[in-house]
């Protein structure tokens, strides 16, 4: 598995139909897919509805970043 670069925890972000809730990640997974040069990644993001604490995961296509840097993570491979 290459490096990447996966937004930070905490950072805000808008998803909805007009981007118009609020959210900030709060998890992220890394699958992969079956090329093994490529991964999917989710990030979960919680918001609140109703006074309500609520979760849910969405691509980032799905959602708009407000303000974030990218950092990157690295896996070591020890079979090589």
């Amino acid at each position: 598995m290459n490096n990447l670069k996966l937004l930070e925890l905490g950072t805000k972000v808008k998803f909805g139909v007009d981007f118009e809730i609020n959210g900030e990640i709060s998890a992220i997974c890394i699958r992969e897919t079956s090329d093994p040069t490529q991964q999917t990644i989710t990030y979960e993001i919680t918001f609140f509805k109703d006074a309500e604490i609520k979760t849910m995961w969405l691509y980032e296509r799905n959602f708009k970043i407000i303000k974030t840097k990218r950092v990157e993570i690295g896996f070591k491979n020890d079979n090589n």
